[in-house]
C-alpha cells in the first residue's frame, strides 16, 4: 500500500484563518459567580478549625474528650443506634 505524500499547500488551506473581532464586535464576558450553601460554609470552618493548632472550642472539645473517656472507662457510654444511623445516613440520603 503506498501512501501519497500531501502538500503544505493543501494543509494550509484545509483549516481557516480565525480573525480577531473589532473591539465594537466583542463579546462581553460575563461573571463568574460561586454560591456556597450553610453546610459547605460549616465544612470549611471546621475545615480551618481542624487545620489550626490554636484554640477554636479547643477547651470544648478537651472537656468532652475527657467526659466521653470516663464514661467508657465506667462503662456507662452509651450511643442510641437510631442516632447513630441518623449521623451516618444524614448526608447520605437526600431530605
Amino acid at each position: 500500500m503506498k501512501i501519497n505524500p500531501i502538500p503544505p499547500s493543501w494543509i494550509q488551506g484545509s483549516y481557516p484563518v480565525q480573525r480577531a473581532r473589532p473591539a465594537e464586535q466583542a463579546v462581553p464576558e460575563a461573571a463568574d459567580q460561586v454560591t456556597v450553601s450553610e453546610q459547605a460554609a460549616g465544612l470549611s470552618r471546621l475545615s480551618a478549625c481542624a487545620r489550626q493548632e490554636g484554640p477554636c472550642n479547643a477547651a470544648e472539645r478537651q472537656q468532652r474528650v475527657a467526659e466521653i473517656a470516663r464514661q467508657i472507662e465506667a462503662g456507662t457510654y452509651h450511643v442510641s443506634a437510631d442516632d447513630l444511623a441518623e449521623k451516618i445516613l444524614g448526608d447520605i440520603l437526600p431530605k
